[in-house]
């Protein structure tokens, strides 16, 4: 790697912190932490050796000027279904490599339907990789491994099951609210079709020991990419909360409209956005479902691939059930290190592909997986 290449890391909350924490270690990267608070810039960049600096994603001039120096650019500013897309097209504008924990279905669908902004990415060098975090990005380097496991593959399915928390945070709040509410996207007869968020409920085991649940449709980009790249008849992914009555509450905020996007008159929030501020309140704990009723033991997903191998049907399963006890790593870092691993690697010259791109498109999934494997404490495992 050339001396000194220089990152931004656009927002300086927990997962972007952890990923300028992981990136400071290497002495080849000069970095700048940028944040609209300027404050919280200062304080990360006092923490990991970084320039800080200040920048507001809505100003399109400020922006560029800050990416136009830059070698890459690692954004975590969300919700990335209102800002994700105004990132990627300042780094294009300025032929900055982009890396983007990208989690939005419609934000990705959008990028990857647009052939000019992928030409533009192709014309100025710059390799614009989405969704590279923990899910998505790990799930779609597992969902290759278990392709690669058959001689071909038609559909794969993805399940996701989350305790029940008592928050998130606002901005992860608000991105679940609109991957769980209205019409979201799955690929099915290999069309990209708009269905019900919770629909297409199906009954499915997770690892033990978080047991059997009923996971209904969510809306995230993991089917929308993988779709593109091997041809799929069907690519979907399914969620559900670790307990039937919070399942039963989300199902209810849309139902009453509390996961609108639109503007309340006179009170400058959308119910979605007042909603997301109030499940990271203390009145949260009145809600029934809203928080957790034990003390949750991790999480898990599975993915399921299926095709055929020496001519038979055959179905190819990872799996990875996330006990909080077994980690290595915080929460943030589950997310940050896959984003950070995947920036140094563009920077490097090792995973350059000038274009839009999903981590599937750039990385070996068995290298990568085992080093996140080793790293985080995580479980991952294959079964042909």
């Amino acid at each position: 790697m050339e001396t000194a290449m220089h990152m931004v890391i656009m927002g300086c909350g927990e997962i972007t912190s952890a990923a300028a924490q992981e990136l400071a270690r290497d002495g080849d990267i000069r970095l700048t932490v940028a944040d609209r608070d300027e404050g919280r810039a200062r304080d990360l960049a006092a923490r990991v050796g970084a320039r800080p600096a200040r920048v507001d994603v809505t100003d399109p001039a400020g922006l560029r000027e800050l990416l136009g120096d830059a070698d890459a650019v690692l954004n975590g500013v969300g919700p990335v279904f209102r800002f994700g897309r105004r990132v990627i097209e300042a780094a294009v504008d300025t032929g900055t490599h982009c890396v983007d924990v990208c989690d939005e279905y419609d934000v990705t669908a959008e990028v990857f339907a647009d052939p000019a902004l992928d030409l533009a990415a192709r014309d100025a060098g710059a390799t614009v990789l989405l969704g590279c975090g923990a899910s998505p990005g790990i799930t779609n380097l597992a969902a290759r491994w278990a392709a690669e496991g058959l001689d071909e593959v038609r559909s794969i399915d993805i399940l996701v099951g989350v305790p029940t928390m008592p928050s998130f945070g606002v901005t992860i709040n608000e991105h679940m609210l609109h991957a769980l509410s209205g019409e979201v996207l799955q690929v099915i007869d290999r069309e990209q079709r708009a269905v019900p968020a919770w629909g297409g409920a199906v009954e499915e085991s997770l690892p033990e020991p978080f047991g059997t649940h009923t996971f209904g449709y969510m809306g995230h980009p993991e089917p929308i990419t993988l779709a593109r790249r091997y041809g799929l008849e069907r690519a979907t992914i399914r969620y559900s909360w670790l307990s039937a009555e919070t399942n039963r509450l989300w199902q209810d905020f849309a139902r009453l409209g509390l996961t609108a996007d639109g503007p309340v008159p006179g009170t400058g929030l959308s119910p979605r956005g007042f909603f997301a501020r109030l499940l990271d309140n203390d009145h949260a704990a009145a809600i029934p479902g809203a928080v957790p009723s034990t003390r949750p033991i991790g999480s898990a997903w599975r993915i399921i691939a299926t095709g055929t191998r020496s001519g038979e049907t055959a179905q190819v399963t990872v799996d990875n059930p996330i006990r909080d006890a077994d980690l290595r790593c915080t929460g943030a870092e589950l997310t940050a290190l896959p984003a950070a691993w995947a920036a140094r690697s563009i920077l490097s010259g090792e995973a350059r592909h000038p274009g839009i791109a999903a981590p599937e498109d750039l990385f070996d999934p068995e290298p990568f997986i085992g080093a996140y494997i080793e790293r985080t404490g995580c479980r991952i495992q294959r079964s042909l």
